[in-house]
């Protein structure tokens, strides 16, 4: 298929497209009345009282049972296209809505009686992957405390608890009875090398991040950890080394090219910094580091107008963020 935008237009009963009007794919039509003819077949007449429309919301819609029986929803992969769901179900009413979206509780399909573990290990991922509610955190650390677990699948759960609680100082000691080499878990090793950059171990974070590449070599979220930590303790040699190989492998990487930014700033190097700053802005227009970092420069070469506006699109993105503000009160006259 050559690479041209695909669009709803239909023609003889066929998708084409906007662009070349090529019939790339055929879709076969089935009129909405063979779908109404379907449920009139059951639903005669004298029985459509049944419905629970108001007459003049039946009558607006003609009297179309699939309208409101059948609703289409949109596709995850292709723009601009609607499926129908062809499960005939009765609308939810408004407070039947609001009763799902209420959280009501891990619970595991195919095995209710599951361990402490999978509990814990199920909030967490709510946690974290699904944006779910900060009591989540509650549920999984009172699931984790188990004593009866201590195996090595406890301890990754563990940690990635106290990662999600930023509990530093609780992975730090935990990590002290672990080795990297003897650990193949890269999100594992991440999470302590995290913990020991918060706190300003280096020597052992860039232990646990090179554990971290070396076995998920392609997780560029562990590449820039290890080339942001090399910028930190100015081992500028490395630092670019390894944040371009990032880039290498995605050039549109808002963060890698903030580092790569912020490399350059450390040397002085304003332009290219401001250059890269640029980029990852670009990209990311509300990327907040990005844009504290070029304010900071352009402060420093005294375009405080310019670097003021920046300062105050940050605390527009973000109204707390402390930097912003600090830099906002050096700019006061």
């Amino acid at each position: 298929m050559s690479e041209c935008f695909l669009a709803g237009q239909q023609q003889q009963n066929k998708l084409t497209c906007i662009t070349c009007h090529n019939p790339h794919v055929s879709v076969q039509i089935t009129g909405k009345q063979q779908f109404n003819n379907s449920c009139n077949s059951c639903h005669q007449p004298a029985k459509q009282n049944q419905c629970k429309a108001s007459p003049d919301k039946l009558a607006t819609a003609n009297h179309n049972c699939v309208q409101c029986h059948m609703p289409k929803s949109g596709t995850i992969d292709i723009p601009h296209v609607t499926v129908t769901d062809h499960w005939i179900r009765i609308p939810a009413t408004k407070e039947k809505i609001s009763q799902l979206k209420e959280f009501a509780g891990i619970y595991c399909i195919n095995n209710p009686k599951s361990e402490g573990l999978t509990h814990g290990k199920a909030y967490l991922a709510y946690l974290e992957k699904f944006s779910g509610e900060k009591s989540a955190i509650d549920s999984a650390t009172a699931y984790l405390k188990e004593p009866s677990q201590n195996n090595d699948e406890h301890v990754d759960a563990l940690i990635h608890l106290w990662y999600l609680k930023q509990d530093n100082a609780q992975i730090i000691k935990k990590a002290a009875s672990l080795k990297p080499l003897e650990l193949n878990k890269p999100w594992l090793c991440y999470r302590i090398g995290r913990a020991y950059f918060n706190n300003r171990n280096y020597s052992l974070a860039e232990v646990w991040y090179k554990r971290a590449v070396e076995l998920a070599p392609e997780n560029l979220d562990f590449l820039n950890a290890l080339g942001a930590l090399y910028v930190e303790t100015d081992d500028v040699k490395k630092a670019e080394t390894t944040i371009l190989l990032s880039l290498q492998k995605n050039p549109k990487q808002s963060e890698a090219l903030t580092n790569l930014g912020f490399l350059h700033a450390k040397q002085q190097q304003f332009k290219e910094a401001i250059y890269n700053y640029d980029k990852a802005i670009a990209l990311d227009p509300d990327f907040e580091q990005a844009l504290l970092n070029k304010a900071a420069i352009l402060i420093i070469n005294n375009q405080k107008a310019t670097a003021k506006n920046i300062l105050t699109r940050v605390m527009q993105i973000n109204p707390r963020n402390p930097m912003a503000k600090q830099l906002l009160l050096q700019l006061k006259p």
